[in-house]
């Protein structure tokens, strides 16, 4: 199937890029504000891991 949407956020530490979370999905628009939030505030978690 054909990615419709997309989402990659960085994973940053100390400001330096590390690592990326990407989501394809083959619904258009299918990502919402709601769902960039969460995963922004995930990836700002998961930072310290690096």
């Amino acid at each position: 199937t054909e990615v419709q949407s997309e989402i990659v956020v960085p994973i940053l530490k100390n400001g330096v890029f590390v690592a990326q979370i990407d989501i394809d999905s083959n619904t258009k628009n299918s990502i919402t504000k709601e769902q960039t939030e969460l995963l922004e505030a995930i990836c700002t978690k998961l930072s310290p891991l690096f």
